[in-house]
């Protein structure tokens, strides 16, 4: 038994049937697996029931095999029993009918040739037959078959359906019907764009349905390409069409920022520079030409544009190609852009929807209501907010709402934002005259607006709003924080002929001006006008304005009476906390007959520069607190120029009094500084731009400084006879006392010019139409209020400060060539000038030159110079004339002589010539140590005069000398020579050394060498060590000799060539204990890597900081 994969000796091959019989012997024992019993009979033979022997019948199947003798009892092949293609021919191709022999295949083969073209036979219903080599041919002669041939079931007639098959055939008329049915309903088309259509005869009609024939079915010679249109070929025509490609490379507008590369393109070609200019282009055949530049008119979102001329209040104006058409209308709408937003919803309130909410908080509003709802406990939605309640709010404010108009549940939190576009948007007004309903409120901040021409853009009011129409005071524009106005012409604001201003009695009650604070608003930045006129006159007709040509105002204009203002600064209008309630202007232009140019009052301030007032009522008025600053202006005729009036209304700030303060003291303390009512300011620190008023008495703040409690507070009252004395307090102030302090109405002008001023407010003010200036109306203080300023007139007449009344000018009359210093307001401080001289001789007019505090009078002449009298020196009540010269300074009468000197009584007392001859010509008269050195003559003491001293007299070589302390030699004698090379003391000497080519210097200590300088300049440490380059030398501390050390690396390098040491290199390592000396840090960059055992010691208040 054999299994697959078992290892099979060729003696078991040999052996096969035994090895066969003993498995079969083996399957049928008793014990035997049936799956192995059926694995041995399926697979293996049985040599005795699966053979078949010669002399059984032949079973023919697959599962027996036959012995040799079987097969040859089947298979005859003995050649007496075969019959050959021979015997075949000789028997006439018939085979004997009989069982004897068996055909050869070549017999076969001949006698089935035979029967083939013998058998079979035609007759003559139509059929043609041929035969040869065993082969026939029939066939169908032409015409000889009739139809009946064919069975009827086989003809398809007409009216038959068609089976289909390849067993019938059609009858024409069927085929006419069938070739009908093909057409109309077997001829269809593709998706290339074709139609078809039965017409219900048999016949279809053919098209070409719209939009559905694709590009290529077009002929290629119909069709231009883009290389074709590139090449110029062929033509375009009416009988070819172009791609897609070559259309857009000849008719599409290029679209890009660089230059096409190209230059295959038709004339007329397009290209679109796609770039900031947006310019369009077109190609001319060879270049490309510029026809426009600048793009499309866009939307600016933060612009509107005015145009009085096509103008149109309905658009939005934020295209110049769509402008509105009044000033007013954009106004307006910035104003309306804005809106409220839900920052945070907060928690804890009542579910519902609450109506007419009050709405709480805000920088400037108030008086809103909402609807809002809450879902949640947080609101979900806020409406029906009044927009025109909300344009008195701030972009950016954050309202609430009480949870008790909320449901009282107890919530929190809800914040609601307002929100909106209108802050930072700009108004450009084209060239045109605007008449506008006053007043344009801006109620946003940092609003702009800007004429395109100043003398070209005119604003002009309605009559109903023109100024006069009731009590108070008007403006055309209401200005915000941060607006701006530039570039216009503003004229028509016009006034009343009668009563009094509210605000100013100077004015009349019913009072026009260009510009004012809006009611209200928060200025945290000064609204600024620059570059614009106020042409007001009372003649100018709003009806009927002729901007260009006006009834009134113009050069000529005899007449005038009352008219509108420039602007008009009220501190009181702004709202209470509003941190400033300033305005700015710039080139700002007052031509107002009659008519007030700048009012600055309540507190309000303005500063202005490049200001010109032409014909005014006042060119700048400070009033009750306002204050202004002004700079490079003129002020031209009119009826005042600058006035300053009173202090503010009430206290800013009150306070009492420290300490009790004598009559004439120049300061006095205060405390419990309390701010007044409606002050904006910050601090309640007294200045110097404010008045004090105590006892009643109202005095100017010089300044003030900060005391424990309080202020010191220094007050100024000038002596009228000598301006630079301060008086002081008028009077005792008790502790205590009650103190208010005021804003003092003050203008401060540099450089002012005042050219025919007080003239007069119409044309005859000019001097050719006898136009008479008065310089009292230059300058008017009244009620305290006070104007610095220097003032050049239209005479070159310069003046600084003071006024017309009680305080006099120092004044510079060109003319006169004249400098007029009142009396009383000059006092040199000549210890401010270095260099004093005199112009002329000095007048003491009866008075002493003398000094303080027993202080010296030093009269010093430079160089050379002399003190010349030319009269006798003198002295009061008998008392010394001292002459001390400094120091070793002498008295020298150089070549005269001292006359009529006494003889001396006492010892620091001259004496004359003759008194010291007769005394000195006495030997007696020489007193101990009378004699001095510079008494006795060079030479005049001999040798024989001198004491003799124990030195032998005589030469002394390498001598040791001692010298006693009156300079005599008292010991001598010759010492030893020393060696010339050395400097020695002990065991430590410094020798030079040259033997020929090795010379160098050396120094020892203690008998050992320490430094050499060797022959090279070399520097050498203790003996020839010279180090090697680089090194540098370290110190061994105070007990430790120098040594050669490598450089460290901390030290500031710089670049090849460079000449700033900038970089500091320092390994990353700590590779030893280190200690930060006391009192210093220590800085490294990092990362640093501190090696392990290493420690870092840093001392208290050190660090070491690694960045």
């Amino acid at each position: 038994m054999f299994n697959p994969g078992s290892a099979i000796r060729s003696d078991d091959l040999n052996k096969n049937f035994e090895q066969l019989r003993y498995a079969i012997q083996e399957s049928n024992c008793i014990g035997i697996p049936d799956d192995v019993d059926d694995y041995l009979k399926t697979y293996y033979w049985n040599n005795f029931d699966d053979t078949v022997y010669s002399t059984e019948t032949w079973v023919s199947n697959d599962s027996k095999i036959a012995t040799t003798a079987a097969m040859d009892a089947r298979f005859q092949d003995e050649a007496t029993e075969t019959y050959s293609k021979a015997e075949l021919a000789a028997d006439s191709n018939v085979i004997p009918d009989n069982d004897v022999a068996l055909p050869t295949t070549g017999a076969v083969k001949d006698y089935v040739d035979h029967v083939v073209e013998t058998d079979i036979l035609v007759n003559s219903t139509g059929l043609t037959k041929s035969g040869t080599n065993g082969q026939v041919t029939l066939g169908i002669a032409q015409g000889s078959v009739d139809l009946d041939r064919i069975k009827p079931a086989d003809i398809i007639v007409s009216g038959e359906s068609n089976p289909n098959n390849d067993t019938t055939i059609a009858t024409t008329a069927k085929i006419d019907d069938m070739i009908d049915a093909a057409i109309t309903g077997d001829i269809a088309v593709d998706s290339t764009g074709l139609t078809v259509t039965n017409d219900g005869d048999g016949t279809i009609t053919l098209g070409i349905g719209s939009n559905s024939v694709d590009f290529d079915r077009l002929k290629n010679d119909d069709i231009i390409t883009k290389t074709e249109q590139d090449a110029g070929s062929p033509t375009a025509a009416d009988t070819n069409i172009f791609t897609a490609s070559a259309a857009a490379k000849r008719f599409d507008t290029l679209v890009q920022t660089g230059t096409p590369s190209e230059s295959s393109y038709e004339v007329g070609k397009t290209w679109l520079q796609n770039d900031d200019d947006q310019t369009l282009k077109i190609w001319n055949g060879s270049t490309w030409l510029d026809v426009a530049s600048g793009g499309s008119f866009r939307t600016q979102d933060k612009v509107i544009y005015v145009d009085a001329t096509g103008g149109d209040d309905s658009k939005t104006g934020h295209r110049i190609s769509g402008p509105k058409l009044t000033i007013k209308s954009a106004i307006n709408d910035i104003n309306a852009d804005i809106s409220t937003s839900i920052k945070t919803a907060g928690s804890g309130y009542t579910n519902g929807t609450y109506s007419s909410v009050a709405l709480t908080g805000g920088t400037t509003g108030s008086g809103l209501t909402a609807t809002i709802t809450v879902a949640g406990g947080a609101v979900t939605s806020v409406t029906n907010v009044a927009n025109a309640t909300l344009q008195e709010y701030q972009i950016g404010d954050i309202l609430s709402a009480a949870d008790a108009n909320l449901g009282a549940g107890g919530g929190s939190g809800f914040e609601l934002e307002v929100t909106g576009g209108g802050d930072g948007m700009t108004v450009i007004v084209a060239a045109g005259v605007y008449q506008e309903i006053a007043p344009i409120q801006i109620k946003r901040r940092n609003v702009s607006i800007i004429g395109m021409a100043l003398r070209s853009t005119i604003v002009h009011p309605t009559v109903a709003t023109q100024g006069d129409q009731s009590d108070g005071n008007h403006a055309l524009f209401e200005l915000n924080s941060g607006s701006f106005v530039q570039n216009l012409t503003l004229t028509g604001m016009q006034a009343s002929n009668s009563g009094t201003n509210t605000l100013d009695s100077d004015l009349p009650a019913r009072q026009g001006w260009n510009f004012a604070f809006y009611n209200n608003c928060v200025i945290t930045k000064s609204p600024y006008i620059q570059n614009c006129t106020n042409f007001s006159d009372s003649e100018i007709d709003n009806s009927n304005l002729r901007a260009h040509r006006p009834r009134g105002g113009d050069a000529g204009d005899n007449d005038s009476a009352p008219t509108g203002g420039g602007f008009l600064a009220d501190g009181a209008v702004p709202k209470s906390t509003s941190p400033l309630r300033s305005m700015v202007a710039d080139s700002y232009t007052h031509v107002g007959l009659n008519g007030p140019g700048i009012l600055v009052t309540n507190n309000g301030y303005a500063q202005c520069t490049s200001s010109y007032a032409f014909f005014n009522k006042y060119h700048i008025k400070a009033l009750n607190g306002g204050q202004a600053n002004l700079a490079a202006s003129t002020t031209d005729f009119g009826d005042k120029a600058l006035v300053a009036d009173g202090k503010s209304t009430a206290a800013i700030f009150t306070a009492t009094v420290n300490g009790a303060a004598s009559s004439g003291a120049l300061t006095f303390d205060i405390d419990n500084v309390t701010a007044g009512t409606g002050w904006f300011g910050d601090a309640t620190k007294p200045g110097s731009n404010m008045l004090v008023t105590v006892n009643s008495v109202t005095y100017p703040v010089l300044s003030s400084t900060v005391i424990s409690g309080g202020h010191r507070v220094t007050i100024s009252r000038p002596d009228p006879n000598n301006r630079s004395t301060n008086l002081g307090l008028n009077g005792a102030v008790a502790d205590n006392a009650a103190v208010s302090f005021f804003l003092r109405s003050m203008i401060a002008s540099s450089g002012h010019t005042m050219e025919y001023a007080g003239s007069g407010t119409d044309y005859r003010a000019l001097p050719e139409n006898g136009g008479v200036p008065d310089e009292s109306k230059q300058i008017t203080e009244l009620n305290n209020g006070k104007i610095w300023t220097a003032v050049t007139d239209h005479n070159g007449k310069f003046k600084i400060g003071g006024n017309q009344t009680d305080d006099p000018i120092f004044q510079v009359d060109q003319q006169l060539g004249f400098v007029t210093i009142p009396e009383g307001s000059i006092a040199f401080n000549l210890l401010s000038d270095l260099t004093p001289q005199l112009g002329g001789d000095l007048d003491v007019n009866g008075k002493t030159i003398t000094s303080t505090s027993n202080g010296d009078i030093v009269i010093d002449p430079n160089g050379s110079g002399n003190i010349k009298v030319g009269g006798t020196i003198t002295t009061n009540t008998n008392t010394n004339l001292n002459l001390a010269p400094d120091g070793t300074g002498q008295i020298s009468v150089t070549s005269n002589q001292i006359k009529n000197v006494a003889n001396p009584s006492a010892g620091q007392d001259a004496a004359t010539k003759n008194y010291v001859d007769s005394f000195t010509g006495t030997s007696s008269n020489i007193g101990s140590a009378a004699v001095t050195t510079t008494k006795i003559a060079d030479d005049a003491v001999t040798a024989a005069k001198l004491a003799d001293t124990s030195v032998t007299a005589g030469s002394y070589t390498l001598s040791s000398i001692t010298v006693d302390a009156q300079g005599r030699i008292t010991a001598a004698s010759s010492g030893t020579a020393a060696d010339a090379d050395k400097i020695t003391e002990g065991n430590t000497e410094a020798e030079v050394v040259d033997t020929g080519s090795d010379g160098h210097f050396k120094v020892t200590t203690e008998g050992t060498e320490r430094v050499r300088i060797g022959p090279a300049g070399q520097v050498g440490i203790a003996g020839a060590n010279y180090g090697t380059s680089g090194q540098v030398l370290t110190s061994g501390g105070a007990s430790g000799a120098v040594s050669w050390a490598d450089a460290a690396s901390g030290y500031p390098e710089k670049g090849t060539g460079g000449s700033n040491a900038w970089a500091v290199v320092h390994s990353y390592t700590v590779d030893a204990d280190y200690s930060i000396p006391s009192g210093s840090h220590v800085i490294n960059s990092g990362p640093m890597t501190v090696n392990s055992g290493v420690t870092v010691t840093i001392p208290s208040g050190s660090n070491w900081t690694i960045v």
